[in-house]
């Protein structure tokens, strides 16, 4: 079943953009007979903050993507990929060194248990000894823990950095030919929020003038 055309998404940047000055999500005005264009405005009528054609916005969004895109790139070419992965090989390498200390201190362990028994050991020299073996166990274990936890963000975060950037080339490409819901969508994926302010009507004759100001904050991994 189609949804009637009142619900239709119409706004592509629907639940994104926030007034910087008063904290709203900023609405879209539909063209009617003063603008012949959709109005990204504040819905707060008590705020100043200066409304703007929606296509403006959308432009200087994909301007900002379209640069960091570049960038990423560009970065991809000059410094080496590996350098995320030799980072990983060398935690997974500490992990090793930690477990397999770990492993023999377990078996020192084991043995003071074996000399008590033999006599080679005082109960004092078996107590001195097993609790000095198995604090050193614990403080492994906490620094194991640590590390496999770094790993982790380590791997998680290269998978979302290899994501992100095929969604953002994606929505770039196909966003003149994609509907406002689709856009929309792919919008929030790769962009967390952004802030919009704007002081000063533009002047007839101006309407193309992007004079003002966003704050994006990206979904792009750190």
């Amino acid at each position: 079943n189609t949804l009637p055309s009142s619900q239709i998404l119409q706004n592509p940047l629907s639940g994104i953009v926030y007034c910087k000055k008063c904290g709203q999500l900023m609405t879209r005005l539909a063209p009617n007979s003063r603008n012949r264009y959709s109005t990204l405005k504040c819905p707060n009528k008590y705020c100043n903050n200066v409304s703007s054609p929606i296509f403006l916005v959308e432009e200087q969004i994909l301007l900002f993507l379209r640069n960091w895109l570049e960038a990423y790139e560009l970065n991809r070419k000059t410094i080496p990929v590996v350098s995320m992965f030799q980072e990983i090989e060398n935690k997974q390498a500490i992990i090793s060194k930690i477990e397999s200390e770990i492993a023999g201190l377990q078996t020192q362990l084991n043995r003071t248990y074996d000399f008590l028994e033999q006599g080679i050991y005082t109960v004092d020299v078996f107590q001195q000894r097993s609790a000095l073996l198995n604090k050193t166990i614990e403080q492994l274990k906490e620094s194991l823990y640590l590390v496999k936890e770094e790993l982790n963000r380590m791997e998680q975060l290269r998978l979302e950095r290899e994501l992100y950037a095929p969604k953002v080339r994606n929505l770039l490409e196909s966003y003149q030919t994609n509907s406002a819901a689709s856009n929309n969508r792919i919008l929030k994926e790769v962009i967390d929020k952004i802030t919009y302010i704007k002081d000063t009507p533009n002047r007839r004759g101006g309407l193309y003038n992007a004079n003002f100001s966003l704050e994006i904050f990206p979904k792009v991994p750190g």
